[in-house]
């Protein structure tokens, strides 16, 4: 392989690989288990399958899809994403069955410049752990 073709290649995997505002913090507001998160915002369902968002052809985030049916059908739906610890291990259309949850939690995190998101996470992931998943 020549190294214009290896110069080509590396500018290809800069210009698509994801980017991370490294000048943001987050700070962790809230941790719920994925049970207290379904309760607590009504959910009636959840999505069958692991969906992604991709930009420029790359996967930039894995994300499951909860909704309440008792709303306005426009605010039925809400997305919420894996951190990326927690993707590792996903794929789009992985199959979302009973138990899948289990090594989840979910984590509301307020960045530095106010904007809040909900995650879902691994257990343990942050700075603390829930004492019931250490004893």
């Amino acid at each position: 392989m020549s190294n214009t073709n290896l110069a080509e290649m590396a500018r290809e995997m800069r210009a698509t690989a994801p980017s991370m505002d490294q000048s943001r913090s987050a700070e962790i507001k809230a941790t719920y288990s994925v049970s207290e998160f379904v309760k607590q915002s009504g959910f009636t369902s959840v999505s069958k399958m692991i969906a992604a968002s991709k930009t420029n052809g790359q996967v930039s985030g894995f994300f499951v899809t909860f909704l309440n049916a008792n709303k306005p059908q426009e605010e039925q739906a809400t997305n919420v994403w894996f951190s990326l610890n927690a993707s590792k291990d996903l794929a789009e259309g992985l199959v979302i069955e009973k138990g899948f949850f289990n090594d989840y939690q979910v984590l509301e995190m307020q960045y530095s410049d106010g904007e809040i998101r909900t995650k879902l996470c691994l257990k343990g992931e942050g700075r603390y752990s829930s004492i019931e998943d250490v004893l």
